[in-house]
């Protein structure tokens, strides 16, 4: 069908591009990509022997005509990409909110800010090659920190997969960056004690002096929650009489209410430390 000003303006934003069809360019394409979380709306049309032109912020009417003339041979003026910085915050902002924590949401931030926004923000992303990247991340692991290389290695293919996905790009020179890194050192896996050891640990606890920390281990012993998860408990959590430990979603990693259903003896112990908190003094 034939493609109005009325049915591009209203058009919303979506994660992904998509298209609106232009039959007045016959067998060519109009491809819009309104996406305000980085800039204008694109028009994007393929010549039909040549190469795909974007472009931004221009009217449907100014497309056409550029189009046009690209298909009689005029090369269309070169239009500005966005920065990487600015494809970055827009990335950021759509990604923040799927973040474990507000610690989390800030290191993914600090570190692009950090590492790469000074070497390569202000540059259109287009322009940027990948030997630069390999640089980037190369200098963050040559400062002893390969870790942090490996994360903003993936931090920075995510950009450019965005970039790609809202129709600025068409391919990119971030993927499988984390090739030119050393391997990541292999995490100790936590501290755990043999199973025949079992019956002395919990016996040890018992016999722990601090009244509260001993009934917390106990209870630890009797859920598996996390420490965390034990240390944030509200008395208003415990439903069914007290059988039933219910944990709010936003005290959870998955952001999912966690249910633990409670024995009688986690529930004397869980009775024994409100009794302990009410005491005066």
């Amino acid at each position: 069908m034939t493609l109005t000003v009325r049915a591009v303006e209203p058009a919303k934003p979506r994660d992904k591009g998509y298209k609106l069809a232009d039959s007045v360019w016959g067998c060519t394409f109009t491809s819009l990509r309104p996406v305000a979380r980085v800039g204008a709306p694109t028009i994007c049309a393929r010549a039909k022997a040549g190469n795909a032109h974007r472009w931004p912020d221009v009217s449907l009417a100014e497309a056409r005509k550029t189009h046009a003339a690209a298909r009689d041979g005029v090369v269309p003026a070169a239009v500005a990409v966005p920065s990487f910085e600015t494809i970055a915050r827009a990335w950021l902002k759509l990604k923040r909110p799927s973040l474990s924590n507000g610690k989390h949401q800030s290191q993914v931030a600090n570190t692009l800010e950090r590492f790469v926004f000074p070497k390569i923000g202000k540059r259109p992303i287009d322009t940027i090659h990948r030997p630069e990247l390999v640089d980037v991340v190369q200098a963050v692991q040559l400062d002893g920190r390969v870790e942090t290389a490996h994360r903003l290695a993936g931090r920075i293919a995510a950009v450019f997969d965005y970039a790609q996905d809202v129709g600025l790009i068409d391919s990119h020179p971030a993927s499988h960056l984390v090739r030119v890194l050393h391997s990541r050192k292999v995490k100790k896996p936590m501290a755990s004690i043999a199973p025949a050891e079992a019956g002395a640990l919990m016996r040890a606890i018992t016999d722990y002096d601090e009244p509260v920390t001993r009934l917390g281990l106990q209870l630890l012993a009797h859920t598996f929650v996390r420490v965390g998860e034990l240390r944030a408990m509200r008395w208003c959590e415990f439903k069914e009489d007290g059988a039933v430990w219910v944990i709010p979603a936003e005290r959870m990693k998955l952001r999912l209410p966690h249910v633990v259903p409670l024995s009688l003896q986690a529930q004397a112990i869980v009775g024994q430390l409100r009794l302990l908190c009410m005491k005066p003094g």
